[in-house]
């Protein structure tokens, strides 16, 4: 357990503090999708059977894009943060285990004086740290990778929609109905991720004001300090990612309002022109991925979480 409470200074409250609440936020995570495990199935299940089929050879295309964005962000996130932690880790084989510390300050139940024992102390918080790391890999891929599935059907969505005309009243219907699912499939989505949403943007400000104040403590040369850099980056990439295709989403989502004033609409009858103005109105409420009422997941919130932790910063600096 990493130590908060004997801290004599702010300076030893950062150094711990900063990886603890990391580690928070992965606790988080793994709790929230453990609890929402029955939603996320049903989730995956809706995409892949009920929304996954493609009608001709342009929405394949669309549906292999993004398959293939979601192969390609998972594997370049879980190499920036296995860097990340490969840093950390040859920062503290270079620093801590040269002067037998442990490399996060912790209370445990056992003298660490012998060296066998602190050996496998300090290889115990080195696991820690890699599993911690790839429940975040896992869990951030899992929920952007359904932001992009949510931009893949929107984008198919519009597809169909251009392809309306005067003999399909059918063809409409289906569209309403996928219209409807998305935002269906949004909003369960919202609910599943509700706890790492809050957790990813909430305790992440604090560390992010943490990690800013301990890298401002350490010589521009020194391994602590590179060390702190490459986490600090991969903090805000993570965040930014969380933003970036929440803010997609949002923008996609409005489009589809242009989608439906874009489409042959004139050529259909008044009950169906009826329709696609209702269907104009739902659209011009974007899908927004909120928790707390508070956090909402664009990218305005990515630039308040910045100021918010840049202030939180200056505080520290002015109590040291």
């Amino acid at each position: 357990m990493i130590d908060m409470f004997t801290v004599d200074n702010m300076n030893e409250f950062t150094e711990s503090s900063h990886m603890l609440l990391t580690m928070v936020i992965g606790f988080c995570k793994a709790v929230n999708v453990l609890m929402a495990r029955e939603k996320i199935i049903k989730l995956i299940d809706i995409l892949v059977d009920e929304m996954r089929f493609s009608v001709d050879s342009e929405e394949s295309k669309i549906q292999e894009k993004y398959d293939r964005t979601i192969r390609a962000n998972t594997l370049h996130y879980a190499i920036m943060i296995e860097t990340s932690v490969l840093s950390s880790i040859l920062n503290s084989l270079l620093t801590d285990l040269q002067a037998k510390t442990l490399p996060f300050r912790a209370w445990v139940p056992y003298d660490c004086s012998s060296s066998i024992v602190f050996y496998l102390t300090y290889f115990y918080q080195m696991i820690s740290m890699t599993a911690c790391s790839l429940f975040h890999v896992a869990i951030d891929a899992l929920f952007c990778g359904f932001l992009l599935q949510i931009c893949c059907q929107i984008d198919i969505l519009k597809c169909r929609l251009k392809r309306l005309n005067c003999n399909g009243i059918d063809d409409l219907r289906k569209c309403i109905q996928h219209h409807y699912q998305i935002y269906q499939i949004a909003e369960k989505m919202n609910e599943a991720f509700v706890m790492t949403i809050f957790a990813q943007f909430f305790i992440s400000s604090v560390v992010l004001c943490l990690s800013m104040f301990e890298l401002l403590k350490n010589d521009l040369l020194s391994t602590e300090f590179m060390a702190l850099i490459i986490y600090l980056s991969t903090l805000l990439v993570q965040i930014y990612i969380f933003c970036w295709y929440g803010n997609e989403v949002k923008l996609k989502s409005i489009h589809i309002a242009v989608a439906f004033a874009e489409s042959n609409w004139t050529s259909l009858d008044n009950s169906s022109q009826k329709m696609i103005v209702i269907m104009m109105q739902r659209a011009a409420n974007p899908i927004e991925f909120v928790s707390g009422y508070f956090i909402t997941v664009n990218l305005d919130t990515f630039m308040n979480l910045i100021k918010t932790s840049y202030s939180a910063y200056n505080v520290l600096q002015k109590a040291q």
